[in-house]
């Protein structure tokens, strides 16, 4: 009787573990899916952002997040999780600045010199943040495992920096 209740504890045990190894393996199988559909995700974002150095220029197509928003759940180290946070947070601001820009040209009535230039100033501004918004779109794909990335986001944020405070802004 004795060993009747011990094989039924161990059979308990043993069907406990094999559960909790189950869930284990499939925790990180949808794991794994999600870092390969957020990788998959940011290269398509630097697609519609358009590589700033070649014709595309500047991609007016909004950055997608719903792999972003879904890899939330998922453990990222900590490196990654910031190049990726800084990546969408660039795309977000980039698109405040089309609308700003947009806003400013269906604004316009009359075009003068002021409206001309502060529709350049606005241009060159969104410009920018294209290109450093790309530059920290690579830099999250590189940190999530992917290519390594042709522009250095670090330095074209301090030179922007640089610039807004030698205009005194």
């Amino acid at each position: 009787m004795e060993l009747l209740g011990v094989g039924f504890l161990l059979g308990i045990l043993g069907a406990g573990f094999g559960a909790v190894l189950a869930q284990h393996i499939e925790d990180r199988a949808v794991d794994g899916r999600l870092r390969a559909a957020l990788l998959a995700e940011v290269e398509e974002n630097l697609v519609r952002l358009g590589h700033p150095d070649q014709a595309t220029g500047i991609g007016r197509a909004p950055i997608v997040r719903s792999a972003w928003d879904a890899a939330r759940s998922i453990r990222l180290k900590a490196e990654q999780s910031a190049a990726v946070a800084k990546a969408y947070s660039s795309g977000d601001r980039l698109r405040l600045t089309g609308e700003v820009l947009d806003a400013t040209i269906a604004n316009i009535t009359q075009p003068n010199d002021y409206t001309v230039g502060q529709t350049r100033m606005k241009a060159l501004s969104m410009l920018e943040a294209n290109r450093i918004a790309y530059a920290l779109f690579e830099a999250a794909r590189f940190a999530l495992g992917g290519a390594e990335p042709t522009l250095n986001a670090d330095q074209l944020i301090a030179e922007r920096l640089a610039a807004v405070k030698a205009a005194g802004l």
